[in-house]
């Protein structure tokens, strides 16, 4: 199952929101709403990260993943320190570490990502400020909240 057919499926159960999700390349189609970024190139988020300070949607999720260490960030776009802050966590794709692929491995991790979105969109819906979150899931470490 692809991520975007898979995070469809947690939101959906945590929330009961029809989404609308896209599981090809970023086209530059207005992003409004709340938008999740699940990609792994970090060339592609900055070029979506243009594309939402464009719109100003409701709400940005960046969700990042390195082995067993996962991250998801929360971007409050109308916000401008939101987005600096966000901002100093952008860099080419070049400069990114890169990890083996051990799907069978970390599938858990994705697994644990998605549900931590159903839980910050939860919020966003409720009106409470969501933040994000780093996690290494083979320690069973929380490594701090962050945005």
């Amino acid at each position: 199952m692809n991520k975007t057919d898979a995070l469809w499926d947690v939101i959906t159960d945590f929330t009961g929101i029809s989404l609308i999700t896209n599981a090809g390349h970023y086209e530059r189609a207005p992003l409004r709403g709340v938008v999740i970024c699940c990609v792994d190139s970090m060339d592609t988020r900055v070029r979506i990260w243009r594309e939402v300070k464009k719109y100003e949607p409701e709400l940005y999720i960046d969700t990042r993943m390195g082995a067993e260490v996962g991250k998801v960030l929360v971007v409050h776009p109308s916000l401008s320190n939101s987005c600096r802050k966000y901002e100093e966590d952008l860099y080419p794709s070049n400069e990114a570490h890169h990890a083996p692929c051990t799907a069978k491995a970390t599938i858990y991790c994705a697994a644990g990502l998605a549900s931590f979105i159903g839980a910050i969109i939860s919020a966003h819906i409720n009106n409470r400020r969501p933040a994000g979150i780093i996690i290494d899931f083979r320690n069973m470490q929380l490594l701090g909240g962050v945005l």
